[in-house]
């Protein structure tokens, strides 16, 4: 994952489209696709889930706030 840019900031919104395939552990995450691989199950995931899974794996286990999961995830608007 894109260590270096840290945790999603409220002006940063995750397009799967663009992001890169990217590892947490043994599991593959393919954005581009909504696909999480492990060995050889593979999930389909949302794509609002995909966006906080990936919120949360650049934040490289900093605390991502409420508030970023809202603009990121959400486009802002309030859930």
């Amino acid at each position: 994952m894109n260590a270096e840019r840290g945790p999603p900031t409220l002006s940063e919104p995750i397009n799967i489209g663009l992001e890169p395939d990217f590892r947490l552990g043994p599991v593959l995450v393919q954005p581009s696709l909504r696909r999480v691989t492990l060995g050889d199950k593979l999930e389909m995931l949302e794509p609002r889930v995909l966006q906080v899974l990936i919120a949360l794996a650049r934040a490289n286990g900093q605390v991502v706030s409420r508030d970023a999961l809202i603009a990121n995830c959400w486009g802002g608007r309030i859930v």
